[in-house]
Formats: structure tokens, sequence, C-alpha cells
């Protein structure tokens, strides 16, 4: 089976994704929570390292809905509070309820949270483990 190749990004691709954020619009947000919470959440995504459009998005959603959430319980918009470890378990068994993505959400948000915060009690990754040797075969 051949090896997948990674394509370099096409010119511009940096300049088109940013298109793409700046005129994101969340369908599961009402407008009055998407106009108080979009330049936050924005913000947030352009602090990240750039990973393609369908990791945008997704990021996106997920922290669109995390911080929409966050403002619904009285949490103010302060990415060390939104996105704080307790906060983000809250969110996944309380916002998300009888969601069935909500451990692919609360993976994500895991991923991001330690990205853009520097005060939030995030563990440090595990260190890898090895690569079990095998022997060859004969």
């Amino acid at each position: 089976m051949a090896k997948a190749t990674r394509h370099a990004p096409y010119p511009g691709a940096d300049e088109e994704i940013e298109q793409r954020i700046a005129s994101y619009r969340p369908k599961s947000i009402d407008l009055a929570t998407w106009v108080t919470i979009r330049p936050f959440v924005l913000s947030s995504v352009r602090h990240l390292p750039s990973t393609g459009w369908a990791m945008t998005v997704r990021t996106l959603r997920v922290l669109t809905q995390l911080t929409a959430w966050a403002v619904g319980e009285g949490i103010a918009l302060d990415l060390e509070q939104i996105l704080d470890p307790d906060t983000i378990e809250r969110f996944a068994v309380e916002g998300l309820a009888g969601n069935p993505s909500r451990s692919t959400y609360r993976a994500d948000l895991r991923r991001i949270g330690p990205l853009l915060t520097t005060r939030a009690p995030w563990e440090p990754r595990a260190a890898r483990l090895g690569r079990r040797q095998v022997a060859a075969p004969y």
C-alpha cells in the first residue's frame, strides 16, 4: 500500500482561511448570542496554529458551542476561565448531555485549551511510550 503524500498548502491558503473565519456564522446559535461571543471566538481561533480549513471549522464549531454555553452559565469571556479543564468537563456533562459527539468535542477542547491558556491548570501530557520491538519475520 502506498503512503499518502501531504501536499503543501497552495499560495493564498492562509488568506482564504482567514476570509472563511471572518465570514463564519454558526447555525445553531441565535444571532444575539453570536454577536456577543463572535469577537472572542474568532480571536481565539486566530491564535491557534493553522491546520487547514477542515480543522479550523471544527475548532470554530466546538469553541462557539462552549463559549455560548459558558456565557449562559455566567462565565466571563476569558480564555483562562472558559478553557479551564473543570469548565470543559462541566460543559461535556451538562452542556452536551445527550449529544453523541460530546467525547469528540471534549477531546477537541482538551487539545485547544493548553494551546490558548497559560494559567489554566492543564496536566502536562504524558510521555510517549516507546514503540514495541517485534522480532523480524523469518
